[in-house]
């Protein structure tokens, strides 16, 4: 999703341009000693791979631009010593010799990952990285937290826009000037423990600070069930399957969009929009019932995005060469992931729907 970021969106009616732009966020749940962070530290090892490709690649240009710069410095030292002399005779050929020699730009180097960044250097990473990076956080409950605190206001506001993955956004600060990030793209990815992210569900749901839709946005939160019984397992990796994961990364990773300022559209084929139609049609009037939540509705409407944005991954993943159409096999794989991250869903607002009751246990233990 971070990868593919603002370069190919979807555009999930056939003749309206309502444009669903692939980035999403996501969350995993688990007490402390489960296991999150190996987790989620080995599904980004392909990411921090390609950061570490780019780097070395950024570093080798950036050392031959600061010797072109040199370079050019010394040819200037050496026109202006020139044009000394002539001043006086010519001073045509004078002023010839004394504009500047032209130097190429600074090389800027792609990021993929973000781990800790102010709103102001967050804005100044996607002027570069214009198609979008990750925000990943082993623990999410720090960033969450930080944008909690008096003042930060305007950092959830952006994060916020981020979600949409085509929205503008200007930053204003006294001594840092204006930047303009024409398009904020931001996907999110991170764990975070059941008790904090409780108190963030709780406030969803009693229409306090939690209530503005960031909660709502990690549509790819699971919150597994742990195994009692533990099974020891030692086997070697699966090297084939590892190779053809990294070869999916490294073919989007060099993905293109249509233009310097446009993304790749992707549309369903009349088969996959008619499936489309026929699940979106009752979605939509369940949403609007009165039977669930009015937390949950709002997690929920999310699927306006979800679904469309996981489909348009699974083509780009497993028929990259469709002619940019989407097909009823990657529309329904879709649909079962959002069966499946539904219920994960309803787990976690449960938990703060319910009543309160571990005082209780406690007490009654």
């Amino acid at each position: 999703s971070s990868i593919i970021g603002a370069r190919a969106v979807v555009r999930p009616k056939a003749k309206d341009d309502w444009t669903v732009v692939p980035n999403l966020w996501g969350a995993i749940i688990g007490r402390p000693g489960v296991m999150k962070s190996p987790a989620l530290s080995e599904v980004m090892k392909p990411l921090h791979r390609l950061e570490k490709d780019g780097r070395e690649l950024w570093q080798a240009a950036h050392d031959a631009w600061e010797l072109d710069c040199k370079v050019a410095g010394m040819a200037d030292d050496a026109k202006e010593k020139s044009a000394k002399g002539l001043a006086v005779k010519d001073p045509a050929a004078a002023r010839a010799l004394l504009q500047p020699t032209d130097t190429p730009p600074e090389p800027t180097m792609r990021r993929y990952v973000v781990n800790d960044a102010t709103v102001e250097k967050l804005a100044d990473l996607l002027t570069t990285n214009q198609w979008g990076v990750l925000v990943y956080r082993d623990e999410m409950h720090g960033l969450l937290c930080s944008m909690d605190k008096q003042g930060q206001e305007g950092a959830r506001g952006f994060y916020l826009t981020g979600y949409d993955g085509n929205q503008g956004h200007a930053v204003d600060r006294i001594g840092r000037g204006e930047s303009y990030v024409p398009r904020v793209c931001l996907a999110m990815l991170g764990g975070i423990q059941p008790g904090k992210v409780q108190s963030y569900v709780r406030d969803a749901v009693a229409g306090g600070a939690g209530d503005d839709g960031l909660l709502q946005r990690l549509g790819l939160t699971v919150w597994p069930d742990i195994e009692r019984d533990f099974v020891y397992v030692d086997r070697w990796p699966d090297t084939l399957a590892r190779q053809t994961a990294w070869a999916v990364f490294e073919r989007l990773n060099q993905l293109q969009p249509a233009d310097d300022n446009s993304a790749a559209e992707w549309r369903f084929s009349p088969d996959a929009q008619a499936i489309f139609e026929e699940w979106m049609v009752p979605f939509e009037n369940e949403i609007r019932g009165e039977e669930l939540h009015p937390a949950l509705v709002s997690h929920l409407s999310k699927y306006r995005k979800l679904i469309p944005a996981l489909a348009l991954i699974f083509a780009l993943v497993d028929t990259p060469g469709s002619d940019s159409v989407i097909h009823e096999n990657e529309l329904v794989r879709a649909l079962a992931w959002g069966d499946y991250l539904r219920s994960h869903a309803e787990r976690l607002y449960a938990a703060a729907v319910m009543p309160e009751t571990a005082g209780a246990a406690a007490l009654l233990a």
